[in-house]
């Protein structure tokens, strides 16, 4: 920690790099992310030496470099759309997202809700394009839902299931089903 301004301290904690790891392990870089990505192209002692090192200097891979080098964020968006006539309660969101969650539970997908309120489909979609999602759950969604083909038109891999009624668990694991399916990660 370091004192800052009067009575405010500013951690320096700096994060582990894939060459610090390199580094600790006596290895390349390439061999750490050799390991990272479960290659079998590493010797076990390497292997060993890198897996070390990990867990002493706590390292984790970066989320945005991995996003950058494989066009993917593993970041899903669950639409909630509410208008006038139609409010989600706390207790039935809180349902959905517990299933949605228990659906990607492996973490290689993130969910990250979205309240929409009455906006139109091509305002949602921008949204959702600019954030670079790789799917989207809409949670409750007519079959002609204009949000589907304005997502479907911008290259968005999208999932709905009908109307949100009755058993909300399974509609929450039918949408997570639905979006592992749809981009191809096993549960």
């Amino acid at each position: 920690m370091v004192a800052c301004c009067e009575g405010i301290s500013v951690s320096t904690f700096r994060r582990p790099t894939m060459e610090d790891v390199a580094a600790r392990a006596g290895v390349g870089r390439g061999t750490v992310s050799r390991v990272i990505n479960e290659s079998p192209r590493v010797s076990d002692a390497a292997r060993l030496a890198v897996q070390r090192a990990i867990a002493a200097l706590g390292y984790a891979p970066s989320a945005a470099a991995r996003a950058l080098a494989t066009s993917r964020t593993n970041t899903v968006a669950l639409v909630l759309r509410e208008s006038p006539g139609r409010r989600y309660d706390d207790a039935l969101v809180g349902a959905l997202l517990r299933a949605v969650a228990a659906g990607l539970a492996d973490g290689a997908l993130r969910c990250w809700p979205v309240f929409a309120g009455a906006a139109g489909g091509a305002e949602i979609t921008e949204r959702l394009v600019l954030a670079g999602v790789d799917g989207v759950m809409v949670a409750d969604a007519p079959r002609d839902d204009p949000l589907l083909a304005e997502l479907a038109a911008h290259g968005v891999v999208a999932v709905a299931v009908g109307q949100l009624a009755g058993d909300v668990d399974a509609h929450g694991h039918a949408l997570a089903a639905g979006m592992r399916s749809a981009l191809g990660t096993p549960r």
